[in-house]
């Protein structure tokens, strides 16, 4: 019963879409639970590298889909070392480390396993399998070598169809175990070490024990804690960190590089004014990349019912930007209004 089951869903996708192969986007998520880690700000060298010895992110009783899309049902939009890539560069700054091509400190990351998977052995679920290894080393000495494990369920509910499933399923995954190896005590010490750095595990544990907690997430719902005195919520945008853009030198890269992520549920209006002026719509949980003249820009995004924001930026060859985007709400307290009385 639940292979037809499977079947039909399949015949769903198809029917839904007009072919057999539907693209999906799995991308790094951060979840602000992590505090500034690292001391100094110790340079690494990133390299991502794909070295499953099968291209395939999605394992159903159907038989197996390659990355590729060349058969299947599902194909990834693009790469996992891409994807990769671009959650380490975020996280690890997030953590404090300049993420640099023009050092020795090679901060190694290979995918051995990047898979969902639905084998009918848990029912109404699916299963994530990520497998990691992570290497600090500088010149050919090692400092730390590490696997990171994570696996996760996602619950089926009766008439979604596997488009809908494994991209939350992927994206929830691949941001755990990224935050997990960017933030591993050993890791952190054994980079620090290779920057020279006297820094031991238990010294990064009594750190990270002693840093002030991080707020808390702030919500676009209605605060239910004085119903006495009224809160609307007004909406601005977020940035991933306190620079609006995160810069990453990359030797030989050539003009500058934007890479701008929409992680709200608006459509952005983004202009950029410069040596060249360039004007683009970002839609809801999409990306752009574009390749810019280097020099002095005023930026500014906008989306309607929102604070919108702006500023300079001076854009450098052989840099690659990032600018990621949310929406946030802050509650406004109403004052009180007195009726007057006759």
């Amino acid at each position: 019963m639940r292979t037809l089951l499977v079947i039909l869903l399949v015949a769903f996708v198809l029917l839904l879409t007009g072919c057999g192969i539907v693209a999906i986007d799995v991308s790094y998520t951060p979840s602000g639970a992590h505090p500034y880690a690292m001391n100094g700000s110790p340079k690494v060298n990133l390299q991502v590298k794909d070295v499953r010895e099968k291209k395939v992110f999605f394992r159903t009783v159907l038989g197996d889909n390659p990355d590729s899309g060349k058969i299947g049902v599902l194909r990834l939009a693009r790469p996992p070392a891409e994807t990769f890539e671009e959650g380490f560069i975020e996280t690890l700054q997030a953590a404090g480390c300049q993420v640099r091509e023009d050092t020795d400190i090679i901060y190694e990351v290979e995918i051995k396993r990047f898979l969902a998977i639905d084998m009918q052995k848990s029912p109404h679920f699916l299963d994530s399998d990520i497998m990691l290894e992570v290497v600090v080393k500088r010149s050919e000495v090692l400092f730390a070598k590490k696997t990171i494990f994570e696996k996760d369920k996602e619950k089926q509910v009766f008439g979604q169809v596997w488009q809908d499933t494994v991209p939350p399923l992927l994206t929830r995954s691949l941001s755990r175990a990224i935050e997990q190896a960017a933030w591993d005590p050993d890791i952190i010490a054994a980079i620090e070490q290779a920057n020279d750095l006297a820094t031991t595990a238990a010294d990064v544990l009594t750190r990270k024990q002693l840093a002030p907690p991080k707020p808390p997430m702030r919500s676009p719902t209605l605060s239910r804690s004085a119903p006495t005195t009224p809160k609307i919520p007004t909406t601005s945008f977020d940035r991933s960190s306190q620079s609006p853009f995160q810069s990453r030198y990359v030797r030989g890269l050539g003009p500058p590089e934007v890479f701008i992520k929409n992680q709200s549920s608006k459509n952005i209006s983004i202009n950029l004014t410069g040596p060249e002026e360039y004007s683009f719509i970002l839609p809801p949980n999409d990306s752009i990349k574009k390749t810019i003249i280097a020099g002095s820009y005023s930026y500014r995004a906008s989306a309607i019912g929102v604070q919108g924001c702006s500023g300079v930026e001076t854009f450098d060859k052989d840099h690659r930007y990032t600018w990621t985007f949310m929406i946030v709400s802050y509650p406004i307290t109403l004052p009180n209004i007195r009726i007057p009385t006759r």
